[in-house]
């Protein structure tokens, strides 16, 4: 019963995410709609997958990384990183957590301590650079100064990323070594 009640919950948020994304068309633009509309439909892929490869323990994460997604989308859309300038880092700092625990649980039994840690830390600063690639495409179809890029701000994303791996990661071999 609860595996249908996360996966219940992920589908709507991932169906939220795409309307969301398809409602921001006129206030953000095409770019950016089009980004977040298709991180939905990448998600609703993922979660089919999922669900037809039974990773039930992925339905309560993507719930979590789909509210990460529709955060993100309204800071952007409401301009929150101005007056809250640790809403991105906190984004940033879920982001590598999610991405690392949806490594974790699917690489479960391929790697193990050190080589599990470095792997989950590596893919989710990957994921971070991609993004911060995105935001910078973002700048220059839309040169809204709110994605204008410097290397601080890129630095301390990729740092938050890095830190909620590691938070994920430490976590995880502490549990899975009890």
């Amino acid at each position: 019963m609860r595996e249908k009640l996360w996966f219940g919950l992920a589908l709507a948020l991932n169906i939220i995410l795409l309307l969301f994304a398809l409602a921001v068309l006129v206030p953000l633009g095409l770019a950016l709609s089009v980004f977040y509309a298709l991180i939905a439909l990448c998600g609703l892929l993922l979660l089919l997958v999922a669900r037809a490869f039974c990773k039930r323990q992925l339905f309560p994460l993507h719930a979590g990384a789909m509210v990460v997604f529709i955060l993100s989308l309204a800071t952007v859309l409401f301009g929150w990183t101005g007056p809250y300038w640790w809403a991105d880092l906190a984004l940033h700092l879920l982001g590598g957590l999610f991405v690392a625990l949806y490594f974790l649980v699917l690489s479960k039994g391929l790697f193990t301590g050190w080589k599990l840690f470095a792997w989950s830390v590596a893919l989710a600063v990957t994921v971070g650079v991609v993004w911060e690639w995105a935001e910078l495409a973002a700048w220059f179809f839309r040169n809204d100064p709110i994605f204008l890029i410097d290397a601080f701000d890129v630095l301390t994303d990729l740092m938050a990323d890095a830190l909620g791996a590691v938070v994920a990661s430490a976590l995880v071999i502490l549990f899975s070594r009890r």
